[in-house]
């Protein structure tokens, strides 16, 4: 019934057994291995992915307008975080498609820093660029001044309209009028890039 194991097919198994055990280690240690590098590619992915994000937030923060006068800054009012202005805001369908109104608005407490824009699509006429500061009023809107490439100057209302803004220009020194047709009365841009 039972048959005698001799030495030999002793030996024979036990030397199998240490040779399963020994290439049962290398390919437990390969399977480690191939867990580090696949960790390594992970966090290399993450940090090339994290890096470029950084690159695109510091290339649009270098196309940031840099016209705008220094705001003095004074003791800021408490603003309802409701009424943050900040951002990019534009009408590429201005003049009934014909020319493209944008606004960057950068705020600190109560005061706002402005700059705009407009110019039609074919590139004829006046592009004017202006700059000017404000403050937010305690009705949530902002009250500015402003002063245009051509010299003409004016005051300005914003309003906040949803996801976008309601802007009201007045001129009060006109130098070149060929401006003034981009200078109207509850124009509504809509907020361009993340908020």
């Amino acid at each position: 019934m039972y048959e005698r194991i001799n030495s030999t097919d002793l030996a024979e198994t036990k030397t199998l057994m240490l040779n399963i055990c020994v290439r049962q280690n290398r390919l437990q240690n390969v399977v480690l291995e191939l867990v580090r590098c696949v960790a390594a590619l992970l966090i290399l992915m993450f940090c090339a992915i994290a890096s470029s994000s950084l690159c695109a937030q510091d290339q649009k923060l270098s196309e940031q307008p840099t016209t705008a006068p220094p705001v003095e800054q004074k003791s800021p009012s408490p603003t309802p975080a409701a009424e943050n202005f900040s951002g990019e805001y534009a009408d590429k369908n201005f003049l009934n498609g014909q020319a493209v109104f944008q606004m960057s608005l950068q705020q600190s407490g109560d005061t706002v820093s402005v700059w705009f824009s407009a110019s039609y699509n074919d590139g004829h006429g006046a592009a004017p660029e202006a700059d000017g500061a404000g403050k937010v009023t305690d009705k949530g809107t902002v009250q500015f001044k402003f002063k245009d490439s051509s010299k003409n100057a004016g005051t300005g209302r914003i309003t906040p309209a949803g996801e976008g803004i309601i802007v009201s220009l007045k001129t009060k020194h006109v130098s070149d009028s060929s401006c003034l047709e981009f200078y109207g009365q509850k124009m509504r841009l809509t907020r361009v890039g993340k908020k």
